[in-house]
């Protein structure tokens, strides 16, 4: 299985064959996240997320949440083929140090190519 680190790596191709996407198991409740060093923190206004657009799997996402620590910036978030996908944190509060992707009740795969954040840092 490809490793997590793809999901940061700068590399915004979609396509399974260029390298650049990573997934997990298929175990109910995958999620995928990123954590800032202890002593940076950052308040989240955005995140890009790059789907895989491949024919057989570019609905994997679909529904997905994104929490920043423990607070949830955005939820059920639907997916199209039209990349990438924008979602604008709707959270009063979504600072932190980790930012999590994440399905709930689903027999699919989690897959991300590429996630860019958006926001302030906090020092």
């Amino acid at each position: 299985r490809p490793g997590a680190e793809r999901g940061i790596d700068g590399n915004t191709d979609t396509a399974w064959r260029g390298g650049s996407c990573t997934h997990t198991k298929s175990d109910g409740s995958p999620w995928w996240q990123v954590s800032l060093p202890p002593s940076v923190g950052l308040h989240l206004s955005h995140v890009r997320v790059y789907s895989r657009s491949d024919r057989c799997c570019w609905d994997r996402l679909n529904g997905f949440n994104v929490d920043v620590d423990s607070t949830r910036c955005a939820s059920n978030v639907q997916v199209t083929q039209e990349e990438p996908i924008m979602v604008t944190c709707r959270a009063v509060s979504s600072s932190g140090t980790t930012v999590r992707i994440h399905l709930e009740n689903t027999a699919n795969a989690l897959t991300v190519c590429e996630v860019q954040l958006f926001g302030n840092l906090i020092h």
